[in-house]
């Protein structure tokens, strides 16, 4: 069973955005194995993980800059450019992450694990 936190979660009518933290692997495991941000899209209830390259803060903003796509975010909302398409995204509380949405991450952070 995959042991995980959520530390951020971001959503929208048709996307959520989580940053997931592993708790099942050993201290010494690469940040990249231990830290995913996934895209779901709940139309289509396919994941994206994507791939992290930067991060930088300047208050009150914070950025991430992935392979897919490039994040910004505040105490209320994150900006989302995915694959080109610009998305708008509220800020929620990890506790307010649905219990299915979060038993899907669950699932999808195995089938990573397998692969």
């Amino acid at each position: 069973m995959i042991k995980f936190e959520i530390l951020f979660y971001f959503s929208s009518p048709d996307y959520s955005l989580l940053e997931t933290k592993r708790l099942d692997l050993p201290e010494d495991a690469p940040p990249g194995e231990v830290y995913n941000w996934i895209v779901y899209e709940h139309g289509t209830n396919e994941f994206i993980n994507l791939s992290f390259t930067s991060m930088k803060k300047e208050p009150p903003l914070e950025y991430r800059s992935f392979k897919e796509a490039e994040l910004s975010f505040d105490l209320s909302e994150a900006q989302l450019q995915l694959h080109g398409t610009p998305m708008v995204l509220s800020r929620q509380s990890a506790a307010e992450a649905p219990v299915k949405l979060k038993n899907m991450i669950g699932e999808f952070l195995l089938s990573l694990r397998k692969n």
